[in-house]
């Protein structure tokens, strides 16, 4: 059993009693100013987004008017052989989804890691 006793000075530095015992009005004063001067900060940034129109995050379902879009993929000649580079004959459905990706980057068509984990011959010169 425990009989260590507690006095009132070690539980207030338990409970984060104020560094160097400063004056508690120094640390109001120091605290409010850090309160306000945020405050202030991310008035003028909030402010300074919206001057240029365009704030990220806060429309994540809409493009930015004027930026460019992807309005037609288009596949250079052979894609499809390399992208199935190591894959066996029948081609398993769950592999159609390249059909489908348009633009969108896949780590499916790139060389991974060699050695052994190299399990689709990527790392190996095309036949």
């Amino acid at each position: 059993m425990n009989t260590e006793r507690f006095d009132a000075e070690s539980i207030g530095a338990a409970v984060g009693r104020r560094p160097n015992n400063l004056p508690w009005g120094v640390w109001i004063f120091v605290s409010l100013t850090l309160l306000v001067s945020a405050g202030t900060v991310s008035a003028q940034t909030t402010s300074e987004g919206a001057k240029a129109g365009f704030i990220a995050g806060l429309e994540p379902d809409r493009r930015p008017a004027g930026q460019p879009t992807i309005g037609e993929v288009v596949r250079p000649e052979g894609w499809r052989k390399q992208a199935l580079r190591g894959v066996s004959e029948p081609i398993p459905e769950s592999l159609n989804f390249l059909d489908n990706q348009g633009a969108w980057y896949t780590p499916f068509r790139k060389p991974g890691m060699d050695g052994r984990y190299d399990i689709r011959g990527l790392h190996a010169a095309p036949n």
